[in-house]
């Protein structure tokens, strides 16, 4: 989207204001970055400039960033600014990033020299959701064996089991405790007919939280089975690395399935990257050059 529009547009002003309470984000000073339109995501101002006829062979970039609240109802006409008054840094975006704020180069160039998680562990996917955890995870595997021995019990009706586990959710576009891809109607005769017992298994559900989850793609709903169904506890180790965080960056090693949040509690963008276990016949995968 950057790529496309520096080809769009001759000049380009970008208005970084910050504010995102979802990273806790703070002005210079420390102090709260409030948002100026009283949201959670940060925000940034884009102004375009495209011109009857092209005045220049490059597109010229512009940047400037502010901290707190921009506007102020006070604030007298006369003092507001035009932008050709605001101090904006001229920038040169450049591939493959297109970067639309100041960027260290320097440092940009380094990292580039470096490898891709991808290359290196081209398996991934991310953590598992169940989608009804207060079923599926417990902290004792005892108790998540009796609560499932429970929830299939013949002696109980669909409607009762709903209300007995599901009854504190809201009720929404599906029945409580369905789903888009799961429905207690169909799935829990299909369950019944299982000993949910083997599908039992250890999983770092949380920052170092140990739990049991009933692994079964019969009542999780985003099992990640391309990672994680071969995975063998204690047998294999994973890279967890995020993409995005409003943490700091902190890579993770498990020798166990994950959630969605076992990385950070508010992210769901770690990535399960499990090593390759060794071929008893065919070719291995190279590693990258730089390693």
């Amino acid at each position: 989207m950057r790529c496309h529009l520096m080809q769009t547009f001759d000049k380009i002003y970008v208005l970084d204001l910050h504010g995102n309470a979802n990273k806790k984000e703070v002005t210079p000073e420390g102090k709260p970055d409030k948002n100026i339109f009283d949201i959670r995501q940060g925000v940034a101002v884009v102004v375009g400039i495209k011109h009857k006829k092209k005045e220049a062979a490059n597109l010229l970039m512009f940047f400037i960033k502010n901290y707190g609240a921009l506007v102020n109802p006070n604030i007298q006409r006369s003092e507001k600014k035009s932008i050709a008054e605001m101090n904006f840094k001229q920038l040169a975006p450049r591939a493959p990033y297109f970067m639309f704020y100041d960027v260290n180069l320097d440092a940009l160039d380094h990292y580039d020299k470096g490898f891709s998680v991808s290359e290196f562990l081209p398996r991934q996917s991310t953590g598992i959701i169940s989608a009804r955890d207060e079923l599926v995870v417990d902290v004792s595997k005892s108790e998540l064996a009796s609560r499932l021995n429970d929830f299939l019990a013949p002696s109980q009706t669909a409607d009762q089991v709903r209300a007995k586990y599901f009854g504190s959710r809201k009720a929404g576009k599906y029945p409580k405790g369905d789903s888009r891809g799961w429905s207690l109607a169909e799935k829990r005769p299909v369950l019944a007919e299982k000993d949910t017992s083997v599908s039992i298994r250890k999983i770092n559900y949380r920052p170092l939280d140990t739990r049991w989850i009933c692994y079964d793609p019969d009542i999780v709903d985003w099992p990640r089975l391309e990672t994680m169904e071969r995975f063998n506890d204690g047998q294999n180790i994973a890279l967890l690395s995020p993409r995005m965080t409003a943490d700091d960056f902190s890579p993770l090693v498990s020798n166990l399935i994950i959630s969605n949040k076992t990385g950070s509690r508010y992210d769901q963008t770690y990535f399960f990257s499990p090593l390759p276990l060794p071929r008893r016949t065919g070719p291995r995968p190279n590693p990258p050059d730089q390693l």
